[in-house]
């Protein structure tokens, strides 16, 4: 079968049989919905192998049960129904889920995890995304559960879903740009923030340094609502957790008044082996 994960600024799709066999990764440069459509479509050709099932995880909110996107705040779909246009586009079954929870349930059957009953996976990207996952099952409360970037952390700014103070204002990989910009600092992306940090440069470290500020307050709240055997960070962000990692276990600790789970660097692959399980389950 064939996974999909779709993020804020990419699409991966890959061949799965076990374990992933092979991988195509574009950007997504379409600004509209039939656009980013497309470059979906592509992806999966790129993978050079026959189609028999298409599990795939994309951004919430969303609808599992109709396979529509609803409005995810980082791209342009509002009401697409997307698993529809893929069994039109292949001529296969299709199951859509939410990108994080398909990281959260990759990581706690594969990966950092395995053994624990009770996992969160949160996708540090373009936005911020979340998934639970309790004695090896997927938690989706009414459909849309483990929106933890939309939790108020303040009352500064508005975030691209239109509310005010929401988590992936302040803790995403747009934030770290915004906050290098603020320091003078000329980049594009949060991976050109790393790299300029890499270089040993003081500003681009304490751009990272306020981005896990703001993470460790709401991985905080986190733990008073769920109290989970660990927390395992995901998506492009999570490749620099050294960069901000001992300023999100300080804020994290500050704010919590119990212990903290482990909170580790997850894999990229576990969106891929997520939404193929996934896929499975609701064959």
């Amino acid at each position: 079968m064939i996974a999909v994960d779709l993020g804020g600024s990419t699409v991966r799709a890959a061949l799965i049989r076990g374990r992933i066999i092979r991988s195509a990764t574009r950007e997504l440069r379409g600004s509209s919905a039939d656009g980013v459509f497309e470059e979906i479509c592509a992806a999966i050709r790129a993978v050079r192998a026959p189609v028999h099932g298409i599990g795939i995880g994309a951004p919430g909110p969303l609808d599992q049960r109709t396979g529509t996107l609803l409005a995810p705040p980082n791209l342009p779909f509002r009401n697409f129904p997307l698993a529809a246009r893929l069994r039109k586009e292949f001529h296969v079954p299709v199951r859509l889920e939410n990108d994080a929870n398909c990281f959260a349930l990759g990581e706690a059957l594969f990966r950092k995890g395995k053994g624990h009953r009770s996992v969160i996976g949160i996708i540090l990207g373009t936005g911020v995304g979340g998934g639970i996952v309790l004695d090896g099952r997927l938690y989706a409360g009414r459909g849309n559960a483990g929106e933890f970037g939309h939790m108020p952390v303040s009352r500064q700014g508005r975030c691209g879903c239109g509310k005010r103070g929401c988590l992936e204002l302040h803790a995403s990989g747009r934030a770290v740009v915004r906050y290098a910009r603020r320091r003078g600092l000329r980049a594009e992306s949060a991976r050109e923030v790393s790299l300029i940090a890499a270089g040993g440069n003081r500003k681009a470290h304490e751009a990272f340094a306020e981005m896990g500020r703001w993470l460790g307050l709401g991985l905080a709240q986190v733990v008073h609502a769920l109290d989970p055997d660990i927390i395992v960070l995901g998506g492009g962000v999570s490749k620099s957790w050294p960069l901000f990692r001992k300023a999100t276990l300080a804020a994290a600790r500050e704010h919590c008044i119990v212990p903290l789970p482990p909170i580790v660097q997850g894999s990229e692959r576990s969106s891929l082996l997520g939404a193929a399980e996934n896929f499975r389950r609701f064959l």
